[in-house]
């Protein structure tokens, strides 16, 4: 599972300062803060409405689509290639995450996500993840534009990904890759490159004619 890689950096040289916890924020970040938010305010929707079934599966898709699947690949690129103080910036807010992850799972899986957060960091004797404050929702840190900046390059990856695979190139293939779009910033084009393995990357705008036919 993915999300067993944030222990193993936890294990490594990376140091966790809580100090730099909000330090060093990009658009993957604020992302994944979003969708936590996200997330949480429709987990309290559905507790609400006693729709348990719906609850645990808002639940699933956090963790294993936004957070393992995603956040955690996307997290690489500055966890290998960043400075000490990125990385332990990096490695200290996926932790935190990592952390309050863990207790919207707590009502679905008690036992393992007990266990899993007593290894987070030392506890006091009687402290127990059941008991601990639960995340509070901050609808202010809800970023639809972080969510669609994420959203496309989710797309572009996933493409890339399938085309790799209907024309069996290795995954370490380096590629070139032309992209049809208005507008890819600098930090979206560092992750595709490096998700992708993608060598050059060339930006090709959509023509106006070709936009008044995509409205029509």
């Amino acid at each position: 599972m993915e999300c067993r890689k944030i222990l193993t950096c936890e294990r490594a040289d990376i140091k966790i300062d809580t100090a730099l916890k909000d330090k060093h924020i990009d658009f993957t970040d604020r992302w994944i803060i979003s969708r936590f938010q996200s997330s949480l305010k429709e987990l309290t929707e559905a507790f609400d409405k006693f729709e348990v079934n719906n609850a645990s599966k808002i639940v699933y898709s956090y963790v294993w689509n936004d957070f393992c699947d995603w956040f955690v690949e996307l997290s690489k690129q500055r966890l290998y290639h960043g400075s000490e103080e990125v990385k332990s910036a990096v490695l200290t807010r996926a932790v935190s995450l990592y952390e309050e992850m863990l207790k919207l799972v707590h009502p679905f899986m008690p036992f393992i996500t007990e266990e899993i957060w007593q290894l987070l960091d030392e506890r006091k004797r009687g402290e127990s993840i059941s008991i601990s404050l639960f995340p509070k929702l901050d609808e202010k840190l809800i970023d639809k534009n972080a969510e669609l900046e994420i959203l496309f390059v989710q797309e572009v990856v996933t493409a890339i990904r399938n085309i790799r695979g209907e024309m069996n190139l290795a995954p370490s293939k380096l590629i070139n890759v032309f992209l049809k779009t208005d507008k890819v910033t600098e930090e979206q084009a560092l992750y595709m490159k490096s998700l992708v393995r993608i060598d050059k990357l060339e930006l090709t705008p959509i023509c106006p004619n070709r936009k008044r036919a995509l409205l029509q």
